[in-house]
């Protein structure tokens, strides 16, 4: 069989045109659909990542937020109970406290009140027996007692103390008006006189007035100016008005400290 050359050359040039033909509008743009399809989808795949990157980001920050407002719920729940806690705390205090205030000003009125009905009670019976004392004795009253109200009031009169004296010679110095001898009961006249000589012999007083004073009760009393001096009845009758005084006060200071200690052991028990 022979061989055309020129057959060959020319299906050899075909074949090359036919190559480059495919090449130029068959391979290449199959290649760069394919390239631009490889692009988009490389392009979808790191926009996919890049948004799951970023949906990750969003659900860390959620979560982020998420405890946080969580730790805010729990710190605020903490602080509504503590606050709670404290107020209902405050609150029982102050009950305490007002509870507490009102029993001591009942026990202060309680003490006042009672205070009062002793002190009443202790001023009704003192005049009660003051004047009982005092009725009793102007019942008594007769020459021989009036005797005795005299020899005890001269018996005082030498028993002046210097001071006494001094403040007597100081009226005298300034007096205008003479001193008066006053008595619950009528003197006679050998009675004034004696009297007389004694205020003279004692005290160096001249003059002197009497005057007759029934309301004064059991007694007998010089006075000159703001100089008094005194023996009656009603001295003895204030001493023992101050000793049973006492005695009461004392009494009462007993029960309001018997009190207190009680009023004390309730609280304590309380």
């Amino acid at each position: 069989m022979l061989i055309d050359n020129f057959t060959v050359i020319a299906q050899l040039i075909n074949f090359l045109i036919l190559v480059w033909l495919l090449k130029r509008f068959l391979y290449q743009p199959v290649l760069r659909a394919v390239d631009a399809r490889e692009a988009r989808l490389q392009e979808q795949q790191q926009q996919a990542q890049e948004e799951q990157n970023q949906a990750q980001a969003l659900k860390r920050e959620l979560e982020e937020e998420q405890r946080e407002l969580q730790q805010q719920r729990d710190s605020l729940l903490e602080q509504a109970r503590t606050e709670a806690r404290e107020h209902k705390e405050d609150e029982l205090k102050q009950a305490r406290t007002e509870i507490e205030s009102q029993k001591q000003q009942w026990h202060q009125q309680l003490r006042a009140e009672q205070q009062h009905l002793h002190s009443h009670l202790r001023d009704c019976a003192l005049q009660a027996l003051r004047t009982a004392v005092r009725n009793a004795l102007n019942d008594l009253a007769d020459q021989e007692l009036e005797q005795q109200m005299i020899r005890h009031f001269s018996d005082l009169l030498e028993h002046v103390t210097p001071q006494q004296r001094q403040e007597l010679e100081d009226i005298k110095v300034g007096a205008g008006t003479e001193p008066v001898l006053k008595t619950s009961f009528n003197l006679d006249e050998n009675t004034q006189e004696s009297l007389r000589t004694a205020l003279k012999s004692t005290l160096e007083i001249n003059a002197v007035t009497f005057s007759h004073e029934p309301a004064m009760g059991c007694g007998i009393k010089l006075v000159w100016d703001d100089y008094t001096l005194e023996w009656s009845l009603d001295n003895y009758l204030e001493q023992m008005e101050r000793g049973l005084q006492h005695q009461l006060e004392d009494i009462g200071a007993a029960e309001q400290k018997q009190n207190k200690d009680q009023g004390q052991e309730q609280e304590t028990s309380a």
